[in-house]
């Protein structure tokens, strides 16, 4: 009877503690939550970066806290000094924009000509001179849509103003990642190889290689896709290409980015007269540019991991649907590690 009492007291003690664990992970995972994505991109960034890293730390080996602080400050300056100038010139374009076309259309020189577009233009045309055949319904049309792009770019700011802080705190988390870099590498290698043996480890460094491939495939895909839309914009006659040209790499980081960019290049082509340029450098824009990444980003991914092209399709697209951006990345690395264990399976077998 006494023996009974104390295995029941014993379980009673492992619920209790069970219970107590469970809770207090549950507190840990919701102070810790808004954190995990900046985490996320922090430990992608300092994996893709370490090589780089790597050389500096060697240079200074007795000051690591101080290695990781001028890499976290280098790769801040490199975001910084790539997106601020773009942003200052597309802001300044779209201004001296609407301004040519609001003063073109007070004296009546802004006449888009479309009927020179092959079979649609005559028809366009009359639809254009239908709905905006006086100059003030065009005046307040043009003020109605300059009103709505303020409203839409009021809201980007709040949104540029949440990611530049979530871009801090991705900073602040680097810091930490490079100078505890090996010591916490070491760690998770114990761990996995405690919880799952010694092919936990393979498994770790499967997904560090897809992590870097995919970094890598994302950064070669910009570089090709902004090269290909800088040689139609010099090719078709747009102002100021190279300065698109990299802007749309830069918009190629995030989907469906680039149209952002060489589609108004296209529409200014047809509004100035270039309608058939125009209409080539969209047609350039869709069908090599956008097509591109479907096949670039998928091949450079494959190439670094030893992974079908199927598979890293599956990975990038899958990954973006279900995870959003940070799902390019964690998308491939997941059909790396699903794929490791199915390799390793068969090999038992």
């Amino acid at each position: 009877m006494a023996r009974t009492n104390v295995q029941s007291s014993t379980q009673i003690q492992w619920i209790c503690a069970g219970v107590i664990l469970l809770l207090i992970l549950l507190g840990f995972l919701l102070v810790v939550e808004p954190f995990l994505v900046p985490l996320a991109w922090s430990g992608i960034l300092v994996l893709s970066t370490w090589p780089i890293f790597d050389r500096l730390q060697h240079r200074m080996p007795s000051r690591p806290g101080l290695a990781a602080f001028l890499m976290s400050i280098l790769v801040a300056l490199i975001f910084v000094g790539a997106i601020t100038p773009i942003l200052v010139s597309l802001t300044g374009e779209a201004n001296d924009a609407f301004v040519s076309i609001r003063t073109g259309i007070a004296d009546g020189s802004f006449h888009p000509p479309l009927d020179q577009i092959p079979r649609f233009g005559p028809r366009l045309q009359q639809q254009w001179n239908q709905s905006f055949g006086d100059r003030e319904s065009i005046l307040q049309t043009v003020a109605n849509f300059q009103e709505r792009i303020i409203a839409i770019a009021t809201t980007a700011a709040k949104g540029v103003a949440t990611i530049l802080v979530i871009f801090f705190v991705v900073i602040v988390l680097s810091f930490f990642l490079y100078r505890d870099g090996h010591r916490i590498a070491a760690q998770l290698k114990r761990v996995a190889i405690h919880v799952g043996g010694q092919r936990s480890e393979q498994l770790l460094l499967s997904v560090r290689d897809t992590l870097k491939g995919a970094v890598y495939g994302i950064l070669l895909t910009a570089f090709a896709q902004g090269l290909l839309a800088g040689i139609g914009y010099s090719v078709s006659g747009v102002p100021k290409p190279v300065l698109l040209g990299f802007t749309t790499m830069i918009f190629s980081l995030v989907p469906f980015g680039t149209p952002l960019i060489y589609l108004p290049a296209a529409g200014y082509l047809a509004a100035n007269g270039s309608v058939l340029w125009g209409v080539i450098l969209a047609v350039w824009g869709v069908g090599v540019v956008s097509m591109s990444d479907n096949i670039l980003r998928p091949y450079f991914v494959s190439q670094s991991t030893q992974m079908p092209i199927l598979l890293s399709v599956i990975g990038v697209i899958g990954g973006l649907i279900a995870f959003g951006l940070l799902g390019l990345f964690l998308g491939p690395a997941i059909v790396a590690v699903v794929l490791a264990l199915w390799r390793e399976w068969l090999h038992d077998m």
